[in-house]
């Protein structure tokens, strides 16, 4: 699910179990504070290979306010691409898809809303690959659960800086918490990602989603992690900054095409 579809519940999604954890530094990016005007809210996805490529418009009075989030119907949406367009239906109110294969390449999103023209641009890296999921079984004491912890290996490129969104199923539900990956400095290396909170039950089937983004999307996902909860996973009180967006015209959101490598391990049945 993507995120501004959870926008209607943010509590739900973010306020309650956001985790966003990067692998090695990450550059200094400053936040916009003005987050008092209605916005309009523009979730964009292309994907490859699963799924289709969907478009989630919303209006919102603040990016953070508990509350309605109502859907934008109505709305124009296309994505260009190597010289063709693709024209997005509304399927329901607000979500706009349509069917395409999607590759290596970049992409121009264009969302028309009362005749206010909105646009971003969003390159697909890439892949990176998993190498393998392996997990250790870890004794539960008075400050940590009992359980098995997951370590999910990939090698990042050479010569590229490489970043990505961590995603996990936990025996078919969406595991809430998000996870980044900044490769930057770690060129050539087989990365042992291991930043995950999640304590997995004997018999658990995890999913783990690596999905390859740009710099642009890693931006915004942390910087929204930043103005949701402090180091200390202490949520800030009052309304916070709006996250760094590749949306024109002050829209909310993040247009992304991103790939979505994937790789399913079960635990052992029994710990040992």
């Amino acid at each position: 699910m993507s995120i501004i579809q959870k926008l209607k519940s943010m509590i739900a999604y973010f306020l309650v179990g956001l985790s966003v954890l990067c692998l090695a530094c990450e550059d200094v990016i400053d936040v916009d504070l003005d987050s008092a005007e209605p916005r309009i809210v523009i979730d964009g996805r292309i994907t490859a290979p699963y799924g289709s490529s969907s478009v989630q418009i919303s209006r919102s009075s603040d990016y953070f306010s508990p509350g309605e989030f109502p859907p934008v119907s109505g709305a124009s949406v296309n994505v260009s691409v190597r010289g063709y367009r693709f024209d997005f239906v509304e399927a329901e109110p607000g979500l706009y898809t349509c069917s395409f294969y999607p590759g290596q390449a970049s992409y121009r999103l264009t969302v028309m809303v009362d005749s206010v023209e909105y646009t971003a641009t969003s390159t697909m890296p890439p892949p990176l690959r998993i190498y393998s999921l392996k997990y250790w079984f870890q004794e539960g004491n008075a400050i940590e659960d009992e359980g098995y912890l997951l370590h999910c290996f990939f090698w990042d490129r050479v010569s590229y800086d490489d970043y990505a969104v961590l995603r996990l199923s936990r025996n078919g539900k969406l595991v809430e918490n998000i996870y980044l990956y900044n490769g930057k400095w770690s060129d050539g290396k087989l990365i042992d990602y291991d930043y995950f909170f999640e304590v997995f039950d004997p018999g658990d089937t995890v999913e783990v989603s690596l999905r390859t983004i740009d710099k642009a999307a890693y931006d915004y996902y942390s910087t929204l992690a930043k103005v949701i909860a402090n180091d200390e996973g202490v949520f800030p009180q009052g309304v916070p900054a709006n996250p760094v967006s590749n949306l024109s015209n002050g829209a909310l959101g993040c247009f992304v095409a991103y790939t979505d490598d994937r790789l399913i391990v079960i635990m052992p049945a029994t710990k040992p």
